[in-house]
């Protein structure tokens, strides 16, 4: 899923339980894809979905995000992880990427197993990866068919609320 994509779904998602929006739910949700910072790197296709997209790089985050941000209340932990669960559970279902595992290494460093309950693209499994991210992002315009609603209904409450 891509971060619009991520940040649409849990945009709806926050917009469905409370008309406030929460930032630390919202930054939670697009959290794990820090590891972007490294796609020009020659082993980003081997660590991406792995360093960062793990249960304990979620709960650590979740602690320390707030408190850098003097923000460390139990509110605010709680929802970061919950934007951070979000995101790994929306990418160990819509990925295309098998070059390092379907899905997330959701207990790394514990286990490298990739997890994924059931993948919702494995028709759409290409050979394209990171080390071409123009070909794979073109490849992986199929996804866009399940993030396409969340973005429409995330833009019209955005624009509802607005009015």
């Amino acid at each position: 899923m891509t971060p619009i994509g991520h940040l649409a779904t849990s945009y709806v998602l926050s917009k469905s339980v409370s008309n406030k929006i929460n930032t630390y739910f919202l930054i939670g949700s697009l959290w794990p894809d820090i590891d972007i910072i490294f796609i020009f790197s020659s082993h980003f296709n081997e660590y991406h979905r792995v360093l960062t997209h793990n249960i304990f790089f979620i709960l650590v985050s979740s602690i320390l995000i707030p408190l850098i941000s003097r923000h460390l209340i139990l509110k605010n932990i709680i929802l970061f992880s919950l934007g951070g669960f979000l995101h790994l559970f929306l990418d160990s279902i819509l990925d295309t990427n098998p070059s390092n595992g379907i899905g997330v290494t959701i207990l790394y460093p514990l286990s490298f197993e990739s997890f994924s309950p059931f993948n919702l693209l494995s028709g759409y499994v290409n050979d394209y990866t990171w080390s071409t991210p123009l070909k794979f992002m073109l490849s992986n315009l199929k996804t866009l068919f399940y993030e396409i609603p969340f973005i429409i209904v995330g833009v019209y409450i955005f624009y509802r609320n607005r009015l």
